[in-house]
């Protein structure tokens, strides 16, 4: 083999791989700009549907829970801080509601089995929940669900969402540690 002749079968070995590479730099700002709207994302065993679990937990929510503020009662008064952080940040202000929630639910325990002095994990509150009478099976299924989007928006790096989404989960977060008591 030639020098020409093995120049020729790099070029044609890398000609469609150049091509592509090309092609997403030159689209990248646009693909940049579309990942806040996605609603779905697949990477390898990874799949995030935070958006569509919110809508389908807010029809669970609304079954098994008291009623969470409507949109106009919650236009009509001073935005809470959790309200505004979704604004600002929907990761943070997800955290910041599980926070509340699992400090609502700790308590619930703690007023429940005050002699134990454990510290427990978020899985291990919700069965202990259900185990004590404090959710049924299917708040049991929304703390569940709430804890599991929870982790995503925390451990997921790419992690995006709409302010509105995030609200959405604050409400049914603050909803469900009414729920469970004073402690919220």
């Amino acid at each position: 083999m030639d020098w020409l002749t093995f120049i020729a079968a790099i070029v044609k070995a890398l000609a469609w791989p150049l091509t592509a590479l090309a092609v997403l730099i030159l689209i990248r700002r646009p693909l940049l700009r579309l990942i806040p709207l996605l609603r779905k994302l697949k990477w390898k065993e990874l799949e995030l549907e935070f958006e569509q679990k919110i809508i389908e937990l807010k029809s669970e929510a609304a079954q098994a829970l008291p009623a969470p503020p409507t949109r106009r009662q919650l236009t009509e008064r001073t935005p809470s801080r959790l309200e505004q952080l979704a604004e600002i940040s929907p990761r943070a202000a997800i955290i910041e509601a599980w926070i509340q929630l699992e400090h609502a639910a700790s308590g619930a325990l703690s007023q429940r089995l005050p002699d134990v002095s454990v510290t427990w994990s978020s899985g291990q509150i919700g069965e202990l929940l259900a185990a004590h009478g404090l959710l049924d099976k299917n708040k049991l299924e929304v703390y569940n669900s709430l804890r599991k989007l929870r982790n995503q928006a925390a451990h997921h790096e790419d992690f995006t969402i709409p302010p509105k989404t995030a609200l959405d989960y604050v409400v049914l977060a603050q909803a469900l540690a009414t729920y469970l008591g004073p402690n919220a």
